[in-house]
């Protein structure tokens, strides 16, 4: 899935170990565009990633593919929207060219 959005803030990373090595996720939240805007975070694994999500600034436009990814515990869901890629589109539009983007 594809989410053209302005950039809010990265999340701070945080890390671990399991049995099968060293991990890190991090992530970032972005705002919607259109009459119905909402905050949507992203989580970000592995360094490459977080690094990347790390270099955006307030207000830039971003294009995020993600997949998203449910699971349950304790008889409750939980979703997460993984990030699998993401770059700069550039700085915030005018309304017009962001409904040209979408």
């Amino acid at each position: 899935m594809k989410l053209i959005a302005k950039f809010v803030k990265s999340l701070d990373a945080v890390s671990g170990e399991t049995d099968r090595g060293q991990w890190v996720r991090g992530g970032m939240v972005v705002r919607t565009f259109g009459d119905n805007e909402k905050l949507v975070a992203l989580t970000a694994f592995g360094e490459e990633k977080v690094k990347l999500t790390q270099q955006f600034h307030t207000d830039d436009v971003v294009e995020a593919d993600f997949v998203p990814e449910s699971r349950e515990f304790g008889e409750k869901w939980f979703t997460d929207l993984r990030l699998i890629r993401c770059k700069l589109l550039g700085q915030a539009a005018t309304r017009a060219e962001k409904e040209g983007a979408e």
